[in-house]
């Protein structure tokens, strides 16, 4: 998925911060949405699956269990190490990407 696609995306979420005046913020994480395309890494999980990883990923977020992680992680004061994971399994197990319109 390009930076493009995602940021299409973006655009229209309901998370997004409105009215954008110059960088445009997640209202999810507070980051700007540029990162959030160009890193294919929505806190949202609403980018197409690049691979194992962000099916992962969007389970995790989708059961509550990325919450609770994340909280845990913060009381004992470390990183929990999902992003690392989750481009460690994109990394060995990626999914096909289909060109549409492609012959």
């Amino acid at each position: 998925m390009s930076t493009e696609s995602n940021l299409t995306i973006c655009h229209r979420c309901d998370r997004l911060a409105r009215p954008c005046a110059g960088a445009c913020i997640c209202t999810a994480d507070g980051r700007d949405i540029v990162d959030h395309a160009q890193a294919g890494d929505c806190p949202l999980a609403r980018y197409p699956s690049r691979g194992l990883g962000d099916t992962v990923a969007k389970v995790t977020h989708a059961t509550g269990i990325h919450a609770l992680v994340q909280t845990a992680a913060r009381a004992v004061g470390k990183p929990c190490g999902c992003a690392k994971r989750r481009e460690a399994l994109n990394k060995l197990l990626p999914y096909e990407q289909r060109n549409v319109g492609a012959d």
